[in-house]
């Protein structure tokens, strides 16, 4: 009778697909970015091709995949309109902004 108990355990463990864990932002980093548009960096160290981000701005939001995977990072480089409401990553260790940088507007106000 053990080994059926145990036979029906692993089986039912084989069965449960993996779940990709996911991670959130910093806090501190919620709200930050631009009041326009603007480009942003982000980072998901222990992040690989797998990994997805899911990022919702003040103006929009954005979900993919990796623009670019180095050494075990994860990156996404994404032109967006505001600041940050929520970012998270799966198949990750960490998330964060790495930089942004904010658009200016040029011309004569045409």
């Amino acid at each position: 009778m053990r080994k059926i108990l145990v036979l029906v355990g692993v089986l039912a463990a084989l069965a449960i697909p993996a779940v990709a864990l996911g991670v959130d932002i910093n806090p501190s980093q919620v709200g930050t970015g631009c009041s326009g548009d603007g480009t942003y960096h982000f980072v998901a160290p222990g992040g690989d091709g797998s990994s997805v981000l899911s990022v919702t701005f003040e103006g929009g939001s954005f979900t993919g995949g990796p623009t670019k995977v180095t050494g075990g990072n994860a990156q996404w480089t994404i032109d967006a309109n505001g600041k940050i409401v929520s970012a998270s990553a799966t198949n990750a260790a960490r998330l964060v902004l790495s930089d942004f940088t904010c658009s200016t507007k040029k011309g004569g106000g045409k």
